[in-house]
């Protein structure tokens, strides 16, 4: 790809840079990759609305790629990410590599002081695998709260009929 350089020696895409035809492809690459770095690094999606966020995609690509919005992240792109990521998760579980799975709860707490608890599996093959989550601010932490936990995960598109 030609590129100019920019700030600090970093290349940045020309006008050639992208061939015609070929813009569906790179929105689509990227909205994939934001998608990533908003999800894996908890930043808030609210991001994308910021006029700076737009600036540097604007300036990174030419004008050529316009980053979605934070409401795009959150209906369409975070969820479509999420039932991908599920599908995976449930191949996984349906592997005949798979001879049994252990079922665990992890609780913690966020920097405001919200409990939350986890709800995963692990493989027979040492996969840990996460199959969904409850706020537990003010929850005890008792079997029978676990079970009822367990309960509405087991229920979630992702394992039902599996458990």
């Amino acid at each position: 790809m030609k590129g100019l350089l920019g700030v600090a020696g970093q290349k940045i895409l020309d006008a050639t840079a992208i061939p015609a035809g070929n813009h569906i492809h790179l929105q689509n690459e990227l909205d994939g990759a934001i998608t990533l770095l908003i999800c894996m690094n908890g930043i808030p999606p609210t991001v994308a609305d910021s006029a700076e966020w737009r600036q540097v995609w604007i300036l990174a690509t030419n004008n050529k790629y316009k980053p979605p919005s934070a409401n795009t992240l959150v209906d369409t792109l975070i969820p479509s990410e999420a039932a991908c990521v599920n599908q995976k998760v449930l191949a996984m579980l349906h592997s005949e590599d798979v001879d049994y799975v252990t079922i665990g709860f992890d609780g913690s707490a966020t920097s405001g002081h919200n409990s939350f608890t986890s709800v995963h599996v692990t493989t027979s093959d040492c996969h840990a695998l996460f199959l969904g989550g409850e706020h537990t601010t003010d929850v005890w932490h008792t079997g029978k709260n676990y079970a009822e936990t367990l309960e509405k995960v087991s229920t979630l598109p992702l394992t039902l009929g599996y458990f």
